[in-house]
């Protein structure tokens, strides 16, 4: 048995004693329901994770403030799991009341905050809305350069975010670049592309892409 099996195993026995010790709402049992979820997530098992998820929330919705920052979590975890299904319109629905929460309780310049805005632009990206997904990584880079330290991986990751977002949007959307494509691949030239992935400079040219051969393009850091 993994470890995965041994946790949801765990909980499932913790669920069992509570059900005849504690009442139908008690908020332990919430957190109990939200932890079965959590494990059949990661375990895949993506439909039976949302629906204990749904019965930790309808237990916090009834007996907690509309602001608790329980609800924002409960809330979060059912985002991952729908965008982990890939439905992309539930998880922003869900991040957008996690955010909603987040924004009423924590400082303006709280990490959990950026984390939030981070995970909204990212399915703003993958919903291919990239004014908004930029809106938001923005918002996300803009607290984490005040709270973290300038070598912090979650600041990497925000870099990361921003650049390759910038990359994607001039890749797809310009015809700027289509046309330059073209003459690249007769010339064998260098094409530099601006983004945000350098710190120290953020209209740095990096990375770079070269045309290697007429079937498509390289990336070169």
């Amino acid at each position: 048995m993994g470890k995965l099996e041994k946790a949801l195993l765990s909980h499932q026995k913790a669920l069992e004693i509570q059900k005849h010790v504690l009442p139908p709402n008690h908020p332990d049992l919430a957190i109990t329901y939200d932890n079965i979820g959590t494990v059949n997530r990661k375990m895949g098992n993506y439909p039976t994770a949302l629906s204990f998820q749904q019965l930790a929330l309808q237990i916090n919705e009834k007996v907690l403030p509309s602001n608790h920052p329980d609800l924002a979590l409960n809330y979060n975890n059912i985002a991952t799991t729908y965008k982990s299904m890939g439905n992309q319109l539930e998880a922003l629905s869900f991040l957008q009341k996690t955010r909603q929460i987040e924004e009423m309780i924590l400082p303006s310049d709280s990490s959990t905050l950026a984390a939030t805005y981070d995970n909204i632009g990212g399915i703003y990206q993958d919903m291919n809305q990239y004014e908004n997904a930029a809106f938001f990584y923005e918002k996300a880079l803009e607290i984490n350069e005040k709270v973290l330290h300038s070598n912090h991986p979650e600041l990497s990751i925000t870099y990361s975010n921003i650049g390759n977002l910038t990359f994607y949007i001039f890749l797809v959307t310009s015809s700027r670049f289509r046309r330059q494509v073209k003459y690249l691949l007769l010339k064998k030239c260098w094409l530099p592309i601006k983004c945000y992935c350098c710190k120290s400079n953020r209209n740095a040219i990096h990375p770079m892409v070269t045309i290697s051969d007429a079937s498509g393009i390289e990336l070169v850091s």
